[in-house]
Order: C-alpha cells, then sequence, then structure tokens
C-alpha cells in the first residue's frame, strides 16, 4: 500500500506544479508530506474495482513503473525521506554520509531525477 500511498501523493504534488497552484517559494517537503498524509487517510475508502479506477490510478501506476527506473541507492533514499519522514541527519547515518547536508544533497538529487522521469512519461502517457 505504501508505494502507492507515495505516488498518489506525487501526482498531486506535480499537479498542483503544473497547473501552476503553487508558488515557487513553497517548501516541497512540506508540501509532499502533507501530501502524503492526506492520501494516507483517503486510501482506505477508495475500492479499485474496474468500473471505477481513475486517471488518477493509472498515473499512479505510471509513476510507480518511474521509481523502477531509479538506481537501487535513489530509490532508497526517496522511501527513508518522504515515507519514513527520516532526518537528513538520520539518513546520513544510514547511508553512511559523512554529514547531514551530503545527504540532503543527494535525497534532493534523487528526487530531481524521479520528477523528471515522471513530468516525461506522464506528459508522453496524456499526448
Amino acid at each position: 500500500m505504501t508505494p502507492q500511498i507515495f505516488t498518489s501523493a506525487l501526482i498531486r504534488v506535480l499537479k498542483d506544479i503544473r497547473c501552476h497552484n503553487l508558488s515557487e517559494m513553497v517548501d516541497f517537503n512540506s508540501l509532499l508530506q502533507n501530501a502524503l498524509i492526506h492520501e494516507a487517510a483517503n486510501f482506505k475508502s477508495r475500492s479499485l474495482t474496474p468500473e471505477n479506477i481513475s486517471a488518477d490510478q493509472l498515473n499512479a501506476n505510471i509513476v510507480a513503473n518511474c521509481v523502477l527506473v531509479l538506481d537501487e541507492q535513489a530509490q532508497r533514499l526517496i522511501y527513508v525521506r518522504y515515507v519514513e519522514q527520516k532526518s537528513f541527519e538520520e539518513i546520513a547515518q544510514i547511508f553512511n554520509f559523512s554529514n547531514p547536508v551530503i545527504a540532503q544533497f543527494e535525497t534532493d538529487k534523487a528526487y530531481k531525477q524521479l520528477e523528471g522521469i515522471v513530468k516525461v512519461r506522464l506528459s508522453v502517457n496524456q499526448n
């Protein structure tokens, strides 16, 4: 369930960004965490029968496949940061980075890779 919740939240955030509903000054981590909380709360009320599979759920499958394109460390960094909500200090310890700044850099780099892949795949799917 966790990957589906994460991908649904990521789609929600990317849609808001794409539709320009967000200020460039918004704190992305807070935005993603709020979307994750919202998606987790709504997940139990959703039923996945063929009649009510939405475009968002189809997009969630695309995003899940995009995650698989990333190397294993990037996948783990994204999971540990956004699903387990570990701090950069904790991530530095888990991944044996020399300090939290490097952990933040590597996590941001992994997220940017995922974001680029997702944007391309979703735009291709919509065309």
